[in-house]
C-alpha cells in the first residue's frame, strides 16, 4: 500500500516537473517569436531606407492600428458568440438573429475598413518607390495572404 502512496506521488512529480517544463518552452518559443518579428521589422526598414522620421511614424502607425485591430477583432468574436448563441436555442426568434447577424456584418465590414485606412496611413508616409517595394516585401512574407487553400486554382494545378 506504502509503495502505491510512493508510485502515485512519484508519477504526479514528474508529470508538475513536465508541465513547468513544457509552461517554460512555451514562453521561450513566444519570446523568440517576438525576437524574429522585431528583426523581421528592422529588416523591412532597412531595405526601405527609411529616414528617422518615417521610422518613428510607422512604428506609433503600427502599435496604434494594432491597438485598434485587437478592439476590433474581440468585438467580431463577441459578435459571433452572441449569434451562436441565439442560434442554439430551442425556439428561433428570428428578429434577434437577424439584429445579431447585422452587428456582425457591421464589424466585419469595420475590420475591412480598418485595413484599407492602415494601408493609405502607411502610403502617407512612404514615398511611392517605398511603398511599392514595402507592398513586394509582404507579398513575398505572406504568399498565402488573400487566397484561399484548397480554391479552385489549386485543384487546376
Amino acid at each position: 500500500m506504502k509503495n502505491n502512496y510512493q508510485r502515485i506521488i512519484g508519477f504526479l512529480a514528474i508529470l508538475a516537473l513536465l508541465g513547468l517544463a513544457s509552461a517554460a518552452g512555451a514562453e521561450s518559443r513566444r519570446g523568440s517569436f517576438e525576437n524574429r518579428k522585431e528583426a523581421r521589422i528592422k529588416a523591412i526598414h532597412e531595405r526601405l531606407n527609411l529616414s528617422t522620421e518615417q521610422g518613428v511614424l510607422l512604428e506609433e502607425h503600427r502599435a496604434k492600428h494594432r491597438q485598434e485591430a485587437l478592439e476590433l477583432r474581440k468585438k467580431a468574436r463577441t459578435a459571433k458568440e452572441a449569434l451562436r448563441d441565439e442560434l442554439q436555442r430551442p425556439e428561433l426568434d428570428m428578429k434577434r438573429i437577424n439584429e445579431f447577424h447585422a452587428r456582425l456584418k457591421d464589424v466585419y465590414g469595420r475590420r475591412a475598413d480598418h485595413r484599407l485606412e492602415g494601408v493609405l496611413e502607411v502610403r502617407k508616409i512612404l514615398t511611392p518607390e517605398q511603398f511599392s517595394l514595402f507592398m513586394e516585401l509582404m507579398e513575398k512574407h505572406r504568399p498565402w495572404k488573400g487566397k484561399r487553400h484548397g480554391g479552385p486554382e489549386r485543384a487546376l494545378k
